[in-house]
């Protein structure tokens, strides 16, 4: 069980500098890594940035799926998986539920 985990719930404005502080990642990496100018990462990573969807799908594609589980647990945001039940042909889909 990792530190994150054990934190009942944050917000994904406290959780993701913490999950970067747990994995050694720095501003400059999170910035080159997630492609957007340092400025704006060192606004994210201090909470002076809203983290917004457009965040958490490009943290998704910077830093892959069980990265985003573990900042979404440390949230508190619930997530599943479902296959599309009109279509069987269809990929997986990423499903998002706030806990009540």
């Amino acid at each position: 069980m990792t530190d994150l985990q054990v934190i009942e719930k944050m917000s994904l404005k406290d959780a993701l500098p913490a999950w970067c502080d747990e994995h050694g990642i720095s501003i400059t990496e999170f910035s080159e890594k997630m492609g957007y100018t340092y400025a704006h990462a060192w606004g994210l990573l201090r909470g002076k940035v809203p983290v917004s969807i457009a965040v958490v799908g490009q943290f998704v594609l910077a830093f892959g799926l069980d990265a985003a589980r573990q900042l979404l647990e440390a949230a508190g945001v619930a997530y599943g998986y479902r296959m599309a039940e009109s279509d069987v042909k269809t990929e997986p889909v990423l499903v998002a539920e706030v806990e009540e």
